[in-house]
């Protein structure tokens, strides 16, 4: 009868997701421009789901198309000049509105500290206290603002965890020299490996979250797909298009495309 463990499973795990961890249906539009009033760093939380650290290091460009800091590169040569080192400067040009969200915030004072100027060998060894600082706001932020159905992320991170605790559990006892019973616990692996693949699909998007959700593979799509002649079209009617973009791409992990265009 244990036979039957992995179908009962699969019919239990597959009602939960379609009632509550599956997403509303999409229709994908291209888009042209990002976003109004969504930073990159939200906007490549919800593209994937989950938090990159390109989700917060995008925010340099974002803030450079913004007028609030500039990078200057520097080269210097040593050992007799063979090898060269590259340095970059940060520097600021006016602070954020006060309307910018708090991970904003915190990770803009984070860079600058107070100084006006900062060179990216300085940060090494102490900005990732203010990345994890952002990273924790911007988490705070995608709950605020309801892009996702409430728990449904919390159940997409603790059922793939439940299922490879037995998972582990079964593989160690199918080949252990005493196993209590061989298909209990290939029934038990297989169901744990069910749980874990339709676990992890258990985030639901709200119809906000779904909104723009569907406005970001189009803007995506975009990107990936422009032709050269309709992307001079947009650099005419604005020179900063390209460098308003930049930061959406890094975060849709398509940067290299975007950059070739």
């Amino acid at each position: 009868e244990w036979m039957l463990l992995p179908l009962v499973v699969l019919l239990l795990m597959f009602s939960i997701w379609r009632k509550w961890g599956k997403d509303l249906p999409i229709t994908v539009t291209t888009q042209f421009y990002p976003p109004e009033n969504i930073s990159p760093s939200v906007a490549g939380y919800v593209i994937d789901g989950k938090l990159n650290r390109r989700d917060l290091t995008a925010l340099i460009p974002y803030w450079g198309a913004g007028g609030y800091l500039k990078v200057e590169e520097t080269e210097k040569k040593r050992i007799l000049g063979l090898l060269t080192d590259h340095e970059y400067k940060f520097i600021k040009i006016k602070d954020l509105p006060a309307t910018a969200e708090a991970f904003e915030q915190t990770m803009f004072n984070g860079l600058f500290s107070g100084r006006d100027e900062v060179l990216l060998s300085d940060l090494k060894n102490s900005f990732y206290t203010t990345m994890n600082a952002s990273k924790r706001k911007l988490e705070n932020e995608i709950i605020q603002e309801h892009y996702y159905v409430r728990f449904t992320r919390t159940f997409s991170a603790v059922l793939p965890v439940i299922g490879a605790i037995f998972f582990i559990l079964g593989i160690i006892n199918l080949f252990s020299n005493y196993p209590l019973d061989t298909i209990f616990w290939v029934c038990v692996s297989v169901s744990a490996l069910i749980v874990i693949i339709l676990g992890a699909l258990m985030t639901k998007k709200t119809e906000k979250g779904t909104e723009l959700y569907q406005k970001l593979l189009g803007f995506k799509e975009f990107i990936k797909s422009v032709e050269k002649d309709r992307l001079q079209e947009f650099l005419k009617q604005d020179p900063n298009y390209f460098d308003k973009v930049l930061p959406f791409a890094i975060v849709f992990d398509v940067a290299d495309t975007w950059k070739d265009k």
